[in-house]
Formats: C-alpha cells, sequence, structure tokens
C-alpha cells in the first residue's frame, strides 16, 4: 500500500521494540517508511492500541479507521479512494 499511496498519504510505523530489532524488521521486510520508536510505550495506551493495530488519521486529526489487528487491504483502499 505505501507504494500506491505515498503521494496521497503519509505512513508511519511505531514500535516499543529496541532500536536494534527495528532496524531488522525493516531490514527484513524492506520498508521504505518511518518506523518511530516509542520508547517510552505512551503511544499504544493513548489509543487503547493493541499490537499490531493499524490506525488511519486524516489531515484534521480526525480518526477515520481504527483496526486492532492486521486490516484487510481493501477495507483500507475504500477509504482512500
Amino acid at each position: 500500500m505505501f507504494k500506491e499511496y505515498s503521494d496521497k498519504i503519509i505512513f508511519i510505523g511505531i514500535s516499543q521494540d529496541d532500536k536494534g530489532k527495528i532496524d531488522d524488521f525493516v531490514k527484513k521486510f524492506e520498508l521504505s517508511f518511518p518506523i518511530a520508536r516509542d520508547a517510552e510505550k505512551t503511544i499504544a495506551p493513548a489509543f487503547d492500541a493493541r499490537i499490531p493495530t493499524h490506525i488511519l488519521i486524516d489531515g484534521q486529526g480526525t480518526i477515520r479507521y481504527f483496526e486492532p489487528s492486521s486490516p484487510e487491504t481493501k477495507d483500507l483502499e475504500k477509504l482512500l479512494k
């Protein structure tokens, strides 16, 4: 999805893992979007999120999609069109 929609939305991954694990994950899956490290582990509780959780926030800061698991690509694509 990143390659198809990166000109329309900003993708940011968030991880509570240490930097080494994040780097290994990025390399293994050849990710090309940024991964922010939540060292204080405050972001997931702020959204009452489990791991993984996928959240789509619009330009005004409104949560448009919240899925506490791996989402169906077709569900996200409906929101992005």
